[in-house]
């Protein structure tokens, strides 16, 4: 519990806590995508990485996959990697809510550096598994992307973001 000012009560001063955090999260979530907007190379050793990273994952279980450019095939199913496809995206809201959070900054730091490979090995399953079901049942890629993998997603960010509050030991204030 934070401590009130004179005269307020911890629920009066929760309010702006949670204002100036969304206010934050928003602001280092906007710096996020204009970095990456204005530098299109972060995108492109992304996507090079994920299919690098998914053509050896599928050999790895024996699997005899081709790659041309940023299109990995099993067969006749063959999937497209697009910046989308990345962790990107999930790593700066997960990063733009550490920063926006009230933590000293080698916690934040550490928060961050440990997500990526975190984040990097579900795309890993999810990218993988999608391309499987285009294997396996091409009828159902739409709904397994649609309604389990993007809702997924975004409990993983939000489950990585509760893990790093709640259970990782605290330290004080930023």
């Amino acid at each position: 519990m934070g401590l009130a000012l004179r005269g307020t009560s911890t629920a009066d001063t929760a309010v702006p806590r949670r204002r100036l955090f969304l206010l934050r999260f928003l602001t280092f979530w906007a710096l996020g995508v204009s970095v990456v907007a204005l530098l299109p190379e972060i995108e492109e050793l992304a996507t090079r990485g994920t299919v690098a990273s998914l053509a050896s994952a599928c050999r790895l279980f024996g699997l005899h996959v081709s790659v041309t450019g940023p299109v990995i095939a099993i067969g006749p199913a063959a999937i497209a990697i697009i910046p989308d496809c990345t962790p990107i995206g999930p790593a700066l809201a997960l990063w733009a809510a550490m920063l926006a959070y009230p933590a000293r900054w080698g916690r934040r730091a550490f928060g961050m550096s440990a997500s990526l490979p975190a984040l990097w090995a579900f795309n890993l399953v999810r990218v993988g598994s999608l391309l499987g079901i285009l294997v396996a049942k091409p009828s159902a890629y739409d709904a397994v992307h649609s309604f389990l993998w993007q809702p997924a997603t975004l409990l993983a960010v939000l489950g990585a973001f509760a893990f790093w509050v709640r259970v990782l030991p605290q330290d004080g204030g930023a």
